[in-house]
């Protein structure tokens, strides 16, 4: 077990971890309670903050928006980090391909901004002025506020989300 960061550095021992669990909401306090323990133990407080927002905004869109498919039975979620990258990975199943066209976009328009806070106070306002409408604002939290790169693959029903982070 790695021991508490005491020094000046961002990362701890290239820290790695893996966990899978069956998409239920139950089980995402539970994950995140962990990988929270575990980010405390492994990051700098500035960084943990946004990596335990980034892991939890992923897992629950992936409980929130997946299926248990044959290829992704499980919610399969994974943190690595170095000197210079965080990296967490989310993947899950999805039969529902106009929700991962949706979230395709979103992902495209935030990270391909020039502004990133003008397009995350334009997803607010358009999320206010349309209250019907389903948020998708973690994904804009992630990268706006956690300073995040997202990219989103979908192929034989499964999803994965990675999001990477430049440690500085």
């Amino acid at each position: 077990m790695v021991s508490v960061m005491t020094t000046g550095t961002a990362i701890q021992r290239n820290p790695h971890v893996e966990v899978g669990f069956s998409p239920t909401i139950a089980l995402i306090s539970v994950v995140r309670a962990f990988v929270s323990d575990f980010y405390a133990r492994v990051l700098s407080s500035d960084v943990r903050e946004m990596v335990s927002m980034a892991t939890h905004e992923l897992l629950e869109n992936a409980v929130k928006y997946g299926d248990a498919v044959r290829a992704a039975p499980q919610i399969h979620f994974a943190m690595s980090a170095n000197s210079k990258l965080i990296e967490i990975t989310v993947v899950n199943g999805s039969t529902k391909s106009e929700q991962i066209e949706e979230l395709e976009r979103h992902v495209h328009e935030i990270t391909g901004a020039q502004d990133r806070a003008a397009a995350y106070f334009g997803r607010l306002r358009e999320l206010a002025s349309h209250p019907d409408q389903s948020g998708k604002l973690g994904i804009y939290r992630i990268v706006f506020e956690g300073e995040f790169d997202l990219d989103v693959a979908f192929a034989d029903q499964v999803v994965t989300v990675r999001a990477k982070r430049v440690v500085e």
